[in-house]
């Protein structure tokens, strides 16, 4: 039994799949790259409530009870 040769619509196809192929594996870098260039940032913190013991337990705002870590009542800003 002998191989067909391939037709030319396939050989479109792999062209576009190729494309497709690397432009999906671009992206998938390009996140890699971000993603470990913000985790690797000096400024970088574990959330609070993510950190599960690990790092900084630091208040970023309004507490449950509606007040500030300082005790005080928050200001609406403009009074």
């Amino acid at each position: 039994m002998a191989l067909k040769a391939e037709h030319e619509i396939h050989t479109r196809r792999k062209g576009l799949n190729i494309g497709v192929g690397l432009m999906l594996g671009s992206f998938v870098l390009l996140i890699m790259v971000l993603t470990f260039t913000k985790i690797t940032s000096p400024e970088f913190q574990i959330p609070a409530s993510q950190a599960n013991g690990v790092g900084a337990q630091t208040p970023t705002g309004l507490t449950p009870t509606g007040l500030t870590p300082t005790g005080q009542t928050p200001t609406g800003g403009n009074d």
